[in-house]
């Protein structure tokens, strides 16, 4: 999974889908460094999912089955030309 975003939006987008999908890794981006790896390390222990901080939004969305934009902004976040056939986006 490829998560956008490291806040209460993000925490719920994660729960969610490790109710409907199994997770064997997320790679979680955040424009602020410490919060991106404050989550990977918080919701790791709280998931057991090996969640991996990553320094841009487009390295999060590389190679990931789901991609989920857990963000407010009204900025696009995801570029389409990183996105491959058969990913969901949420």
């Amino acid at each position: 999974m490829g998560l956008l975003g490291s806040g209460e939006q993000a925490r719920t987008r994660v729960t969610a889908h490790l109710v409907v999908r199994p997770l064997y890794k997320i790679k979680v981006y955040s424009p602020t460094k410490a919060n991106r790896e404050k989550f990977a390390r918080e919701m790791s222990q709280e998931t057991g999912v090996e969640v991996v901080p990553v320094a841009s939004a487009e390295e999060a969305v590389r190679g990931s089955d789901i991609v989920s934009a857990a963000t407010n902004t009204v900025d696009p976040v995801v570029e389409g030309r990183w996105l491959e056939d058969g990913m969901h986006v949420d």
